[in-house]
């Protein structure tokens, strides 16, 4: 058997970000005019390039998943913290994510027990308008990062 201990550890260059550059404002209004549907592409490509860049986030099939997409949600923002050198703050936006989801669930209930169909509309609105502003904001924080590398 070899001794390897007399060799020096290799030491590799940090990964260089590969963040693409898309217009922060285009991304929520591609999420509306899709209902949702670019949302879910959007999380899934840039998460990608989060993984190239360094970030460890998990397969993006948690993302449908109950509960699991907690966890998901969280590796995410922690990747994209990782990636923006601390620009994106993981525990403000999951913080906006996870109220999102309670308000959602209690509004739920409340409302179907009243049958106040417009109330109901009203406050899914503000919700949803609450994740509309992550979109824009992680774009803008990726462009800078696009920006430093290329």
């Amino acid at each position: 058997m070899e001794d390897y201990s007399d060799q020096k550890p290799i030491h590799l260059p940090p990964p260089v970000a590969r963040m693409k550059v898309r217009k922060s404002l285009v991304v929520p209004l591609l999420v509306v005019i899709t209902f949702g549907i670019y949302g879910i592409v959007w999380y899934v490509k840039t998460k990608n390039e989060l993984v190239k860049s360094g970030g460890d986030v998990p397969t993006a099939w948690l993302m449908i998943i109950p509960i699991a997409h907690l966890y998901w949600d969280w590796k995410y923002y922690n990747a994209a913290g990782v990636v923006t050198s601390g620009k994106v703050k993981a525990g403000v936006l999951f913080s906006i994510v996870l109220v999102g989801q309670v308000a959602d669930a209690a509004i739920s209930i409340y409302y179907n027990s009243q049958g106040d169909l417009q109330a109901y509309l009203a406050v899914r609105t503000i919700t949803s308008l609450m994740y509309l502003g992550i979109f824009p904001y992680l774009q803008h924080q990726y462009n800078k990062v696009a920006a430093r590398v290329g």
